[in-house]
């Protein structure tokens, strides 16, 4: 899958050994929001829909390791929070 996210933040160690990413996605097809995370523990996705239905959806089980975790995004795009190590 492609990367189809730009990281706009990173702070290390906000809650012990937690880190914080955000950043924006793309909307369309399928892909991967790259968290620059080790392990991705709780990814949110914040997007323009208007029905429940064209939601984005988070693809992955958590935690996840790797730093780049599947979506389907919302057709417009949108921004992302992601939380881990």
């Amino acid at each position: 899958m492609a990367i189809i996210s730009t990281l706009t933040r990173r702070d290390r160690n906000v809650i012990g050994d937690r880190a914080v990413t955000t950043g924006i996605y793309t909307g369309g097809a399928s892909g991967e929001i790259d968290t620059k995370l080790e392990v991705c523990d709780f990814l949110d996705l914040q997007g323009s829909a208007t029905v429940a239905g064209s939601a984005a959806v988070v693809n992955a089980t958590f935690p996840m390791q790797g730093s780049a975790v599947p979506i389907v995004p919302a057709a417009n795009g949108g921004n992302w929070f992601a939380y881990g190590r």
